[in-house]
């Protein structure tokens, strides 16, 4: 146990200043990498945007697990830069057949309406007069799994 203090405390001062002995870099390298492992190459993240569209999938776990985040995005009114359309699903087949309802609230004029679907998917279009007004909104996905409601909002944001 002390040799392996000595030899970590010598591998800290070959980090801290270097080393000027070959033999004994060659020697300390093992326990240098030890200390100062190199991390694995995270995985590129899927790009969320296909043909300008803004792609979001979600699972039924991050349904169900209000700790897990569900990322925001971005739509546009005019398609400057930013794609007009998001279509959302989820993907999996572990919630009750047809139990799957979106809604996003009207705004504006429509205040006090939905903006309603079903299905495992939903298309948010920026261009949609009734949920268009600039800034932030929220889609709300209700799953029922087992019997078992559960509900998550989707945020989003809408520029001109």
């Amino acid at each position: 146990m002390k040799l392996r203090t000595c030899y970590l405390l010598i591998a800290t001062c070959y980090l801290l200043f270097g080393c000027q002995n070959p033999y004994m870099a060659r020697d300390l390298q093992p326990i240098v990498d030890e200390l100062n492992p190199v991390p694995d190459e995270p995985d590129d993240p899927p790009d969320p945007i296909d043909d300008g569209v803004v792609i979001v999938t979600i699972t039924v776990e991050e349904i169900k697990d209000a700790d897990i985040t569900i990322t925001p995005f971005t739509l546009s009114r005019s398609g400057s830069g930013v794609p007009v359309t998001a279509n959302v699903s989820v993907t999996e087949a572990d919630y009750d057949l047809g139990s799957i309802s979106w809604e996003i609230a009207g705004a504006g004029a429509y205040s006090g309406e939905v903006v309603a679907g079903t299905g495992a998917s939903f298309i948010i279009d920026a261009t949609n007069v009734k949920y268009n007004t600039i800034g932030g909104h929220s889609l709300v996905v209700e799953v029922r799994i087992d019997g078992i409601l559960y509900r998550r909002n989707i945020l989003f944001t809408i520029v001109e």
